[in-house]
């Protein structure tokens, strides 16, 4: 059975849990590794020797199948347009993109370009969240006027980002 090729672009703060996750992966190959600092890309060649390791994004799409985008947030839409052209399906970190117009140019170029674009919001299948949801569509709540929730975690503050368009 041949393994999906699968790259990362951008190795920083969650770009290596995706490139550490993909290298354990059964069904899937860390094929390349693309970052735009050097220090990383020394680490990340270091620690996966037998992986593309490269700060040219147009060298990683040409030895992938798929790919993660995980490089800063202002960088997501621009990214995602290039795997799009490329034929490159991706999964981008979240936000997707930091304004509504990049975010629908996104999807319509993925829409007519037949390529699948897909964007990582990890808690949207969460056993809590998909059990909120149910209740809710059953209406075992009554009728919804209001809905909170609070996040312990503040994770990593990035001044370049809104926080809403990361929920």
């Amino acid at each position: 059975m041949s393994r999906l090729k699968v790259g990362v672009i951008g190795a920083g703060a969650w770009g290596r849990n995706h490139v550490r996750t993909l290298a354990t992966l059964p069904g899937a190959e860390l094929a390349a590794i693309c970052d735009a600092s050097a220090r990383t890309r020394e680490k990340m060649a270091q620690q996966y020797p037998s992986v593309t390791v490269t700060g040219d994004v147009q060298e990683l799409l040409k030895k992938v199948e798929a790919v993660v985008i995980a490089a800063p947030a202002p960088l997501h839409a621009d990214l995602a347009r290039q795997a799009i052209a490329a034929g490159i399906p991706a999964l981008v970190e979240k936000p997707f993109a930091l304004t509504v117009r990049d975010a629908e140019d996104v999807v319509e170029r993925a829409d007519k370009a037949g390529v699948p674009i897909m964007v990582g919001h990890l808690l949207e299948y969460h056993p809590v969240v998909e059990r909120l949801r149910d209740m809710i569509a059953k209406g075992e709540l009554g009728q919804v006027y209001y809905l909170y929730g609070q996040r312990v975690n503040l994770g990593q503050v990035r001044p370049d980002e809104n926080a809403l368009w990361s929920f």
